[in-house]
């Protein structure tokens, strides 16, 4: 089977799927409006957790069906790059040169900057004044 056969038919599928999902969200739309129309008092509360739960179904659901269609294959390597052939690749790159690193500063520039305790107004450091602040 050619490339564009296979990608025709997988967005073909896709697209039934699509459909049916919108399809089935639209019924459950209006059976949500249905059970909380009927629902004023909220005495059904065991039930409710259904509602939410089907949105999370669903798109589980539509992330199988997508998984499943783009799964890889035998013929994944042979089709992924069949889009990008082209007289790039015929030519001829044998004059590629390296590029050397340069070489490391003699300074280093990783290291921390020296910390300094600040003086206070009464000759005490900043630091216990932060530990006082804490315990307040």
């Amino acid at each position: 089977m050619q490339f564009p056969a296979i990608l025709e038919q997988r967005t073909w599928k896709f697209t039934n799927a699509l459909a049916v999902v919108v399809i089935v969200s639209v019924g459950w739309i209006c059976y949500e409006i249905y059970f909380k129309a009927n629902d004023v008092y909220n005495e059904q509360w065991q039930n409710a957790w259904i509602i939410p739960a089907f949105w999370q179904i669903l798109s589980f659901s539509l992330l199988c069906v997508i998984c499943v269609l783009w799964a890889p294959s035998q013929n994944s390597t042979r089709y992924a790059y069949s889009g990008e052939a082209n007289e790039d690749f015929d030519k001829d790159d044998t004059n590629l040169t390296l590029i050397k690193p340069s070489p490391t500063p003699s300074k280093d520039f990783r290291t921390a900057p020296e910390t300094r305790t600040v003086q206070g107004s009464n000759g005490a450091s900043s630091n216990s004044d932060l530990e006082e602040d804490k315990t307040e």
